[in-house]
């Protein structure tokens, strides 16, 4: 997708995408385009989310915004006169990120003209980026040690330098780390406690590498890095290599039991890809996802568990089964999202038992886990009122949302698993 607005007047000062609360969406393949006045993507409030593989090119700001969290990665800035302008925060990661040609990459200082929305910038933390050309890298508001200041924590962690003006500076105008052409492999400015059982046991410093903490070598790629997998698109795959779920019997439409159905239409579609309609898909009893599964939903398409089968708390059943205990083998997964209706204390949603056979073929992207509260799930305060007394089994989601076994290894990116712990229809 390519979104210009260039043609705009430049006293709108017009953002090619507003993309404000987010939650638990992603992006993917995007071009942003924006003229001196303009920015590439406004988001300045929300609660997390992932914004990933967008190419930012001019601008007066290529991101604008601000969250209670994000990761973002996969990012290109192209001739930004500032990157990133953070607004607010409580935690970002920042991974993969590449920047050519721009006066300040972060600006990481709060905006007083943006209301509520403003507020202190917790922590940035920078992985496995580069920089080129790039007159300063980050600039944080002057840094204190004091308890509760709003003080703004920095980690960079394989951060490539070439042409940098000044790494990291502050508003007032003080050169915190120099800019070179270089490498940094490790550098922290955070308070530091070197014990946990110790909360006094705190450092403040304002630059250094810290402990001895090195990258797990089964978690990084051939050049050292944390490995990454973007979301498959398959557009490489012919129309005939899709197969529809409801074309297979399975009927997603709340009332129909689909767990027959939908089982048989994983092993029927294996060699292919079964691209799961959108609808809610109730299912009554374990479903196993065998290894060589390609599943794509469609607006989170969603696998309910229902029915006594979940319902004993003491004895958890899976919703979801992926692989068999020690199997090794491929599956990737998107756009699913998996929850339960009624009382099902008893169910486990997800299962993953599979060890990937290769780095990042064992996956899923964009998937997510809900259970009780909202609309539908027959657990909202309508049904079981609040009680102080007790403990209501009755009304009890679920066992546990995702499993991860000793015998299984998985690739998440953008996963989410909730708690609907407020009321949000």
């Amino acid at each position: 997708m390519i979104i210009d607005v260039r043609q705009t007047r430049a006293s709108q000062k017009a953002s090619c995408l507003h993309y404000q609360v987010a939650q638990a969406t992603s992006t993917q393949n995007v071009l942003l385009i924006a003229g001196p006045t303009q920015n590439g993507m406004y988001a300045e409030n929300g609660s997390g989310g992932q914004i990933s593989d967008i190419t930012f090119q001019g601008g007066a700001i290529g991101l604008y915004g601000g969250s209670q969290q994000c990761a973002a990665q996969r990012l290109k800035f192209e001739g930004c006169t500032i990157g990133v302008h953070l607004i607010w925060d409580w935690g970002w990661v920042w991974k993969s990120i590449t920047m050519n040609n721009v006066g300040t990459g972060f600006k990481l200082v709060t905006d007083s003209t943006s209301g509520a929305a403003a507020g202190n910038i917790g922590s940035a933390s920078f992985l496995h980026s580069s920089f080129n050309n790039v007159k300063t890298v980050v600039q944080i508001s002057p840094p204190t040690s004091t308890v509760g200041s709003g003080s703004t924590g920095l980690i960079l962690e394989n951060i490539k330098l070439s042409g940098v003006g000044t790494t990291v500076a502050d508003t007032g105008g003080k050169t915190i780390l120099a800019g070179s052409s270089s490498k940094i492999d490790e550098w922290a400015m955070d308070p530091v406690y070197k014990s946990s059982a110790d909360k006094n046991d705190r450092k403040f410093t304002t630059g250094e590498k810290v402990g001895s903490f090195r990258r797990h070598s089964t978690l990084v790629d051939n050049d050292g890095a944390y490995f990454e997998r973007p979301k498959p698109q398959y557009e490489d795959r012919s129309v005939g290599d899709f197969v529809h779920i409801k074309d297979l019997g399975a009927k997603g439409d709340s009332i129909t039991d689909d767990t027959t159905a939908f089982q048989a239409a994983l092993y029927a579609s294996l060699g292919r890809l079964l691209f799961v309609d959108a609808g809610y898909y109730i299912l009554t009893s374990t479903v196993t996802v065998p290894s060589g599964s390609k599943i794509v939903g469609e607006t989170w398409s969603q696998l309910v568990a229902s029915g006594s089968y979940f319902e004993d708390a003491l004895h958890p059943k899976v919703l979801l089964k992926v692989g068999t205990n020690g199997q090794v083998g491929d599956v990737e997964m998107q756009d699913l999202f998996f929850t339960t209706v009624g009382a099902t204390a008893g169910a486990i949603l997800v299962e993953w038992n599979l060890k990937a056979s290769s780095a990042g073929s064992a996956a899923l992207w964009d998937c997510h886990a809900r259970v009780g509260g909202a609309t539908g799930t027959k657990l909202t305060p309508k049904e079981y009122p609040p009680v102080t007394s007790s403990v209501d089994q009755g009304c009890s989601a679920a066992s546990l949302m995702f499993h991860l076994t000793s015998s299984g290894s998985a690739y998440l990116e953008n996963a989410w698993f909730w708690v609907a712990d407020y009321m949000i229809e």
